[in-house]
């Protein structure tokens, strides 16, 4: 017994101390939340901004004209529309685009002023986890938490309006801390934003 016990121990500890010095290797690396903020912080453009697209300034006609010479959309998947009051356009991304990305439709809306529509906001979705976005945009000014619709699943929002950001993250009931930080978010860059920019729907959701 007492040669098997110390191989068994030897086995233990050969596997333990690889283990460990790994584990103090990947706690010791700096956190790296460069294409988070890539995606979220775009460089040389005023926030909110968005592949060039700001909302409460850029018209439809030069969003549209952005997405379509954009190397990370695919031009042929663009499809706007609009109204007397406002419009809308969804797209698609391609294979050059951020792997953060979702393949899920992403979409802007406008809205028109003095008879030219102006985009109101651009809406994406991603694969990033929130508490990953959250490390990197910090603490947002308030949140929010409300029914998706859904029975069994309600949404939290982050709100960052000085930079003209929210996330938004679906997540099922009971909304435990691990699921929600790991549970990936839909980006909104806007000028505005309101608590109730989401809908609440009442007797739904957990």
């Amino acid at each position: 017994m007492r040669p098997m016990l110390r191989l068994y121990l030897r086995l233990t500890i050969c596997f333990l101390v690889p283990m460990s010095v790994l584990l103090i290797i990947i706690r010791t690396q700096p956190y790296d939340d460069r294409a988070v903020r890539q995606l979220l912080q775009t460089d040389g453009c005023t926030a909110p901004c968005f592949l060039g697209i700001r909302p409460g300034i850029t018209t439809a006609s030069d969003a549209i004209a952005l997405l379509r010479d954009s190397q990370w959309v695919q031009p042929e998947t663009i499809a706007y529309t609009e109204s007397d009051y406002g419009g809308g356009a969804v797209w698609l991304w391609n294979k050059q685009a951020s792997p953060l990305l979702s393949s899920h439709e992403s979409s802007l809306v406008t809205t028109r002023r003095n008879g030219v529509q102006i985009v109101d906001l651009v809406h994406i979705t991603t694969l990033v986890a929130s508490g990953d976005a959250y490390l990197t945009l910090g603490s947002s000014s308030y949140t929010a938490t409300g029914d998706t619709g859904l029975r069994g699943e309600v949404y939290m929002a982050w709100f960052y309006p000085n930079q003209g950001i929210s996330l938004w993250s679906d997540v099922l009931c009971p909304a435990r801390s691990d699921q929600i930080w790991v549970s990936p978010i839909v980006v909104q860059f806007r000028v505005t934003m309101r608590r109730s920019d989401r809908t609440h729907v009442p007797g739904t959701g957990c």
